[in-house]
């Protein structure tokens, strides 16, 4: 089976260590619900969900469920094309993704 081009060979997209192909196929419907696109409020809720997974994970709970999380929010930006988003997500740089989405959305 493919999704996109990609072999789905494994459980896990490449590059992802909890998202699952199923999850990613749910994603991209939520993303065309939405018209691939998404509001200020939603950007941010994206940034503070993904920092609360990150700051769970630091402070020693089980990390599967969010990393899980993070995948998921990376995978939406990425697949609505919210590349410099995702990035700033990604490297865990939080201020530079809030200052994003405060200047040049």
């Amino acid at each position: 089976m493919k999704y996109y081009n990609k072999e789905m060979e494994t459980i896990h997209p490449e590059g992802c260590v909890a998202l699952t192909w199923e999850d990613a196929e749910k994603a991209e419907r939520e993303n065309e619900a939405c018209g691939w696109g998404f509001s200020t409020p939603d950007c941010l809720r994206f940034i503070a969900d993904h920092m609360d997974a990150n700051y769970a994970v630091e402070d020693g709970e089980d990390p599967t469920e969010h990393y899980r999380k993070q995948e998921w929010i990376e995978w939406r930006l990425e697949d609505a094309n919210f590349h410099t988003l995702c990035g700033h997500l990604n490297a865990h740089d939080y201020n530079e993704a809030i200052k994003w989405v405060a200047e040049d959305m």
